[in-house]
């Protein structure tokens, strides 16, 4: 029998089983076990649930007007804008930033009191996601193509007389 090449699939056609397919479900199958093992060993995570009930526009509202909540969420947007409009030079800016960007975070969740972090958690995603719309919309207006894709807006700044 010879063997199988790249370009064959692996099972007969007609058989509806695709190689993709099984390795998925054969990973999803090696994985129950541990899900058990975690279910059984896990504490249950249910300490926090106990104090009195909020309501949750009551606990949004807090969270956005808390003193020390408003510069860290200022931070994340600023430096989620800034990522996002370097996105064409996405390989460059994260060689460069990944640090900036790490000891950020570190120092936005240290800024939250612990029983205040999840809800602030939550804020800070939403706030990621929405200035990364502004900043990927200003980095595409940074760049301009051209003849072999080369960017404009790079020798423009370059040829620009000093002020």
């Amino acid at each position: 029998m010879a063997p199988i090449s790249a370009a064959e699939p692996a099972f007969p056609k007609g058989s509806g089983v695709d190689s993709a397919g099984l390795i998925l479900f054969t990973l999803a199958a090696m994985g129950l076990p541990l899900l058990g093992v975690a279910a059984w060993t896990m504490p249950p995570l249910t300490g926090h649930l106990g104090g009195p009930r909020r309501r949750p526009l009551a606990q949004l509202l807090d969270t956005l007007t808390y003193p020390s909540h408003r510069p860290a969420l200022a931070l994340t947007a600023v430096l989620m804008f800034g990522a996002f409009s370097v996105i064409p030079y996405i390989s460059v800016s994260y060689v460069s930033n990944a640090g900036r960007l790490v000891s950020s975070v570190s120092l936005i969740t240290a800024s939250i009191e612990p029983r205040r972090r999840g809800g602030f958690m939550s804020v800070n995603s939403s706030v990621q996601h929405i200035a990364s719309g502004p900043g990927t919309v200003c980095g595409g207006l940074i760049l301009e193509g051209g003849p072999a894709n080369r960017c404009f807006i790079l020798e423009r700044l370059a040829s620009s007389p000093s002020r």
